[in-house]
């Protein structure tokens, strides 16, 4: 019947998370997250809310899927002294999937996000910055442990209190592969480029104009089945806010040992 088959597709994840750091004495309320005691300002030194929901769409029907993502964060931080600052996060995202071939898969991605902050003093920068985004990914598997794939898409920003705007358009070819159960390799190269349009007093997260180039490659080695090596070097390469293009290299190694 038309309820199992809902039951059957059709599913929803819930997550929910309570970050408090708070000078209150009572401890017991606060443990049990009465609502009440959570981000005051009177007590609270700093806290965020953060709740994410994922209804998940054509779970029974194969090589094909459909998904929508709700996250919502709130903040508040009053560790500076004589400062409160309110920061809100909204995002709403549909995302589809579809693998008809054993060969080729596609994805879309689509959303719309929202910014904002509020600050007690004239130090603490404000924005209202609504974003709209896209993108799509083709892949393509050229054995089952190796497959290679070409991500392409847009994000628009615009901040409502600077009056700053700007899009950035993205190019990122990626490459996934395992050799056996020992080894796995992921690497991505992406490529942003950013027009802007009103710039001045612009948000601090917003991109500098031009081009901007980001790398990684990640590597493990499995030794045995407690012990793994990983590597990951990342890189980036960007205009600064004074203009000058710098490059930033990253590496990070670790060995971990399971028991």
């Amino acid at each position: 019947g038309l309820l199992g088959r809902i039951k059957r597709n059709v599913s929803l994840d819930n997550f929910f998370s309570v970050e408090e750091k708070s000078s209150t004495g009572e401890l017991a309320r606060l443990y049990l997250l009465d609502p009440s005691m959570l981000q005051r300002d009177d007590v609270t030194l700093y806290g965020r809310n953060s709740l994410r929901q994922e209804w998940s769409f054509l779970n029974n029907v194969k090589d094909y899927n459909l998904r929508f993502i709700y996250l919502r964060e709130d903040e508040e931080d009053n560790r500076s002294q004589d400062i409160s600052t309110s920061r809100f996060t909204r995002d709403l995202r549909i995302r589809a999937g579809a693998a008809p071939g054993t060969r080729f898969y596609f994805e879309w991605d689509a959303g719309a996000g929202l910014k904002a902050t509020d600050a007690g003093g004239a130090l603490v920068p404000q924005y209202r910055v609504e974003s709209y985004s896209a993108a799509q990914i083709l892949g393509y598997r050229v054995r089952p442990s190796t497959r290679i794939s070409m991500e392409t898409g847009f994000e628009k920003r615009d901040d409502e209190i600077s009056g700053a705007s700007q899009v950035s358009f993205m190019a990122s070819p990626s490459l996934n592969s395992s050799v056996g159960d020992r080894v796995h390799l992921s690497s991505f190269l992406k490529f942003t480029y950013t027009r802007a349009g009103e710039d001045e007093g612009k948000p601090l997260f917003f991109l500098e104009e031009g081009l901007r180039e980001d790398w990684s490659v990640i590597g493990q080695y499995r030794f045995s089945k407690n012990v793994s090596f990983n590597s990951n070097y990342t890189g980036r390469r960007e205009k600064d806010y004074t203009g000058e293009v710098k490059t930033v290299h990253a590496l990070k190694m670790e060995c971990r040992a399971f028991f």
